[in-house]
């Protein structure tokens, strides 16, 4: 009895202590845009024309760079962008521009820790945001390379305006900053 018992609490404490996840991987979508995101791989690969932000590193960044200049120049196009969960699972957004703004749209159905929901911003402007941070680790200084994509209503005449909103938004402001993607690492500097 003792030993039953004994086991029947293990496994209700291993049952109990883990996080539910989201089994249901296809969710219905009625936005078209997200319904087409919903149709690409479960894991982009780097032979694929896909900005890719990894937990061990960004790939296909000339992607990112030549969306950016033809938008500077007024060219309509698009970008895919494959995001990666802590988990190591893959959230898609499509980023277009139409001349004059910007729309993005964003899938987490393959996200097993998030609930499913279609995500569509729109914004008159792009911003790439690319510094480097020093950080006390340990007694020794590391130096980041922090390189992050954000949608905003707001123009911004320079970068130091740009990372002020950015530092808010960190201390949970409310500022118009509607991210597209984020990274930040060790840098070799």
């Amino acid at each position: 009895m003792k030993k039953t018992v004994t086991i029947c609490l293990i496994l209700f404490m291993i049952c109990g202590c883990q996080q539910e996840q989201n089994t249901k991987r296809k969710p219905d979508a009625e936005i078209p845009e997200i319904k087409e995101l919903m149709t690409l791989p479960d894991h982009p690969s780097e032979e694929d024309a896909v900005f890719i932000v990894a937990n061990n590193g960004i790939y296909n960044e000339n992607l990112w760079n030549d969306f950016l200049e033809k938008t500077k120049d007024g060219i309509e196009t698009s970008l895919i962008i494959a995001l990666y969960t802590i988990e190591g699972d893959v959230i898609y957004e499509r980023v277009e521009y139409n001349g004059t703004d910007y729309t993005i749209y964003c899938d987490n159905s393959r996200d097993s820790f998030g609930i499913f929901t279609e995500i569509v911003e729109e914004r008159k402007y792009i911003y790439d945001l690319d510094f480097l941070s020093k950080e006390e680790i340990n007694g020794t200084t590391a130096t980041f390379r922090n390189h992050y994509g954000f949608l905003s209503n707001t123009f911004y005449m320079n970068q130091d305006e740009l990372l002020a909103d950015f530092e808010k938004r960190k201390q949970g402001e409310d500022v118009d900053l509607v991210p597209v993607f984020g990274d930040s690492r060790l840098s070799a500097e």
